[in-house]
């Protein structure tokens, strides 16, 4: 697959700080995958979301002054706009995204940025909130929603506006574990329906099985990438970093401490479940 987004040699520092909260970082993101960003607190996956999107800017080298490269073209104060109609980004708490005194002004905001006449805008409004199941409430105030359909109207803002990446920045972490369950399931389905681009950044070790591939972050550098169940057969450096195992991963261990044979194939509650019923069938 084509490399979407390219990072190469990205060092950031916050303004008074002595160290880098990145530094020297390269990665790539492979268009149409899912690729998820762990790591504690202050390891730097935030600053990537922002980088991306020009919020923040990157320090520029001598020898390759363009670090970030999205889609094609380099990251600048000349392709700023044009990359940011190509990647939206979901925050942590809606709130901060809304902008309009209804559901379907607040969808429709980005829209009108981009100059689109009401007439045109008005069915990618209703394709948009449709999409994540909100039409019913598009006359309704965002501050009346709950914290799942908030979060569903900030996706369909930015489904209206047709980007090729979504950014998920810690964006379930405010929900109860069925809202944030509604939530991943909605975007794993529009990404498959659109071919996005996912980049999701959480501390929800149960949130990284959706990926295709994950990064994770210590101190600005990126220590391991790979799939998921490669990164989670590193329990000891997961667990020296403080990020430790999903549910289902150490239940797993556990039985296998325990005697049972619990293969490495059984890494979903499906799979886990499967073979603890088999076992008991060949009792």
């Amino acid at each position: 697959m084509n490399k979407i987004i390219e990072i190469k040699n990205l060092t950031f520092s916050y303004p008074n700080t002595s160290n880098p909260i990145l530094n020297n970082l390269s990665f790539s993101v492979k268009e149409n995958s899912w690729t998820t960003l762990i790591g504690h607190n202050g390891s730097g996956k935030s600053t990537i979301a922002r980088l991306l999107i020009g919020l923040l800017v990157a320090e520029k080298d001598k020898k390759d002054p363009y670090a970030i490269k999205i889609d094609g073209m380099e990251l600048n104060d000349e392709n700023i706009w044009k990359i940011r109609d190509k990647v939206g980004i979901v925050f942590q708490n809606p709130d901060n995204q809304f902008v309009g005194s209804t559901v379907e002004d607040d969808v429709a905001f980005g829209l009108e940025n981009k100059g689109i006449s009401r007439e045109k805008m008005l069915p990618l409004v209703d394709e948009a909130l449709s999409q994540v199941g909100m039409e019913e409430f598009k006359n309704s105030e965002p501050a009346q929603l709950s914290g799942g359909q908030k979060q569903r109207v900030a996706i369909a803002g930015i489904l209206a506006v047709k980007p090729k990446i979504i950014i998920l920045d810690e964006a379930t972490s405010m929900l109860d574990p069925e809202g944030k369950k509604c939530i991943l399931n909605l975007i794993k389905k529009i990404k498959q329906q659109y071919n996005l681009t996912v980049i999701s950044i959480t501390h929800d070790l149960e949130e990284v099985e959706k990926a295709d591939e994950v990064l994770v972050l210590d101190n600005g550098k990126i220590i391991l990438q790979d799939k998921p169940e490669v990164i989670f057969d590193n329990a000891n450096l997961l667990n020296e970093i403080g990020l430790g195992l999903p549910f289902i991963y150490q239940l797993a261990e556990m039985l296998r401490q325990k005697g049972f044979l619990i293969s490495k194939q059984a890494n979903t509650q499906e799979k886990l479940v499967k073979e603890i019923c088999q076992l008991s069938l060949k009792k």
